[in-house]
């Protein structure tokens, strides 16, 4: 259920404006596809599963290595965007 009162302000956080109010700096990495150890109890045909690194939202997580990228670089390239093979829809 959406809430009932109207905001009292509103921050965009894709630009370098909203960004400044609370001091976000926005950084990227490639995830990776890695294969660990099953969990516990699954199955014995079961000997590995995938997961993905790094885990960016634990607690203490490190990103000081990371490179910092404009909030402006958060918006989907819709320049790059690629346009149906079919010809039947418009781009």
């Amino acid at each position: 259920m959406p809430p009932s009162l109207v905001p009292a302000h509103v921050v965009d956080l894709m630009t370098a404006q909203g960004s400044a109010v609370f001091g976000a700096q926005w950084k990227t990495i490639e995830a990776k596809i890695v294969e660990v150890p099953a969990i516990a109890n699954a199955l014995p045909e079961y000997k590995t599963t995938y997961d993905i690194k790094p885990h960016a939202g634990e607690a203490g997580f490190d990103d000081s290595s990371w490179p910092a990228i404009d909030a402006t670089g958060l918006a989907p390239d819709v320049a790059a965007a690629k346009c149906p093979s079919s010809g039947t829809e418009r781009c």
